[in-house]
Parts: structure tokens; sequence; C-alpha cells
């Protein structure tokens, strides 16, 4: 509650426990939300407090998919296949 900025990962969204943080966040605090999926939908969780999307952008899902069932990881396709982005609020 007394911190001016908040990363949290996306993780919380899976185990429930984001908008029990959301509720600690202190007035004016910047939060950003990362993770893989958090660019999804970026809107709903704007309208909830969160300021910054931090996620991947996958530009060919095809590629990214062979990769993975081939037992890669991100170092593997970012900046091939994929990219990490980052949404501002506005």
């Amino acid at each position: 509650p007394r911190a001016d900025n908040v990363i949290i990962t996306a993780t919380t969204l899976i185990n429930d426990t984001l908008g029990g943080l959301l509720r600690l966040k202190k007035s004016g605090a910047k939060l950003v939300l990362v993770g893989p999926t958090t660019p999804l939908l970026p809107r709903a969780l704007f309208e909830r407090g969160v300021d910054f999307a931090g996620g991947t952008l996958v530009r060919d899902a095809d590629a990214v998919l062979d990769i993975i069932a081939q037992a890669g990881s991100g170092y593997h396709f970012l900046g091939k296949f994929a990219d990490k982005i980052t949404i501002c609020k506005g």
C-alpha cells in the first residue's frame, strides 16, 4: 500500500489474487501487470486499475507452436516469430 510503483505477474489472474492486490494499491501509484498473455485484454485490465500491460505479441502462431512442441522457449522464438510488448493505459 505504500509503493509508488507496483509490478505484478499475470499469475495473479490464474490464482485469483489480482483483485485483492489491486485493492491494496495506493492512490496515484503506477501498476504494471506482466506475463505472456497479459496483452490479450488490456482494456479490461485498465478499467480495473492497471496502467501498463506487458506481455508477448505472437506474429506467427504456427512457428511458435512448432518451437514449443520441440521443447523450445522464448529464447528460440522471441524476435523472430513473437515480440515482447508493453501497452500503456493512455
